[in-house]
């Protein structure tokens, strides 16, 4: 009698504790059903079809996967090419933006290079050249005449700078 009223009380003590874990996450285990639940359906109106496959693999699986009975066979393969038009058209548009986008682009890429070439050619054509070199500094400014004082070619200047004395050979 002992063994009975153990396994009852163990029984008992099982219960108990199921129902207390189910009180204290009964929000968790609701959301975890829930979203089973919604996996299910979706896997059952699914039927495994992705948009991966091709025309020829669909076709193939439509008519694998229902051989009841003709009608059911012809209702499920109208719906699966309803399905595959559907899914064409909106391929079909989403190629269209891009293919529009790509155009779009490639308008801006071309107008900001023509933007930018003119821009240089503006600066080319504004840069004149100034007289003198860019050593001397000189073209008109403070120190005015076309040639200035180069201290790397001193005898280039109009004014007599420092000129070394003439070297001679030997015969005193």
């Amino acid at each position: 009698m002992d063994t009975i009223n153990n396994g009852i009380r163990f029984l008992n003590s099982s219960i108990d504790a199921c129902t207390d874990y189910i009180k204290e996450n009964a929000i968790q285990l609701f959301i975890i059903g829930a979203l089973l639940y919604y996996l299910k359906n979706r896997k059952q109106q699914d039927k495994g079809y992705t948009l991966s496959q091709s025309r020829g693999a669909t076709a193939a699986a439509t008519t694998n996967t229902c051989s009841s009975s003709a009608s059911t066979n012809n209702n499920n393969t109208t719906k699966r090419s309803s399905r595959d038009a559907d899914l064409m058209a909106v391929r079909e548009r989403q190629q269209q933006l891009a293919n529009q986008r790509a155009l779009e682009a490639a308008k801006l890429r071309k107008e900001k290079q023509e933007q930018e070439k003119e821009r240089k050619n503006h600066v080319a054509k504004k840069k004149t050249k100034t007289k003198g070199d860019v050593l001397g500094g000189g073209g008109g400014g403070s120190t005015g005449g076309t040639c200035a004082y180069n201290p790397m070619q001193p005898s280039t200047g109009h004014s007599n700078g420092y000129r070394p004395a003439r070297r001679t050979t030997g015969g005193g």
